[in-house]
Parts: structure tokens; C-alpha cells; sequence
């Protein structure tokens, strides 16, 4: 539960800049038994507890909704690099088949040429 997820009263009322300050971002009430935890986030102490139920580790709820943001914008950045490398990849395969068929070519010519250069140099030393 994040503060842009809290439903409004039918009677809206005006927090002060104070009471503002005193209020839950889980909740959105005024702190009952506040907690301030080491990255100077607060919350109420139920809130807080009910929130890391079942975590090993307490750390504020919106360090973890960055942390989460992060990562998938990590995966995000990993598969579009991933498909770059793969694209690169199938196109220096490409490349090396065309090469090695230029090759073969070029060889099967010149073994040709070898043949034919032979057989004119036995020719000519029959000649003479």
C-alpha cells in the first residue's frame, strides 16, 4: 500500500504542512507509534511490520519499490543487449559463410589454373 493507492475520505480534509509531515505513506494517517528507519523514511510501527511480514530483511518500502523499478529496467536493458549481440552474431555468421564460399571458389579456380598450366608446360617440354 503506497500513499498514491489511498482511498479518500467523502469529507476531504486539508492536512496542514505539520500534519502532512506526520503521516503514514502506508496508511496515510497520522503516525501511530512512528519508526524511523536508517534511510530516514517513516512509518507507523504496524504498518511497518505488517509490510515485512514474511521478509528477512526490514528496509523501507519505497527503497524496495526503487530497488524493483531498477531491476526491471536492468532485465529490460540485459534482453535488448542480449538480442543486439544475437543480431551481430547471426550477421558475422553470415559474413564467415559468404567468405568461406568466396574462398573455395577462389581455390577450385586456382586448382584449375594449375592444371591448365601443367598441362601447357608438358606440352611445351615435349616440344623441345
Amino acid at each position: 500500500m503506497a500513499a498514491e493507492h489511498c482511498t479518500p475520505s467523502p469529507y476531504p480534509r486539508r492536512l496542514s504542512l505539520q500534519e502532512d509531515d506526520l503521516s503514514c505513506a502506508v496508511c496515510c494517517d497520522i503516525f501511530k507509534d512512528p519508526v524511523i528507519l536508517s534511510c530516514s523514511h517513516s512509518f507507523c510501527k504496524a504498518c511497518l511490520q505488517e509490510y515485512c511480514r514474511g521478509k528477512a530483511e526490514k528496509e523501507s518500502p519505497f527503497l524496495r519499490e526503487e530497488e524493483d523499478v531498477r531491476i526491471a529496467v536492468l532485465r529490460e536493458e540485459e534482453e535488448q543487449k542480449s538480442q543486439v549481440m544475437k543480431e551481430k552474431i547471426e550477421e558475422m555468421s553470415r559474413e564467415i559463410s559468404s567468405l568461406s564460399d568466396t574462398i573455395r571458389a577462389l581455390e577450385e579456380e586456382l586448382r584449375a589454373e594449375d592444371i591448365s598450366f601443367l598441362k601447357v608446360s608438358t606440352a611445351l617440354s615435349k616440344l623441345t
